[in-house]
């Protein structure tokens, strides 16, 4: 696995889904930004912190994401 790159994972269905481990159906690479280095490898690693620890588990903040997908080719210098 690579730090920072989108993977499409298929899980159970919801009634299946109570359990506190999830049992994975699929997971495949869905594309990414280029890896991120230096100075923006610890401003990446920091927002992934700051998500985990502010969200809620099982909660999916689709804007959030979103807003998080759009950050990290920013930090890498692309945008």
């Amino acid at each position: 696995l690579m730090p920072f790159q989108r993977i499409l994972v298929q899980l159970p269905k919801a009634a299946e889904a109570s359990a506190e481990i999830h049992t994975l159906r699929s997971a495949e690479w869905g594309g990414g930004t280029p890896a991120l280095a230096g100075g923006a490898l610890f401003r990446g690693f920091y927002a992934n912190e700051l998500l985990l620890k502010l969200l809620a588990r099982d909660d999916p903040h689709p804007l959030l994401w979103d807003a998080y997908a759009a950050t990290l080719p920013a930090l890498a210098g692309d945008e």
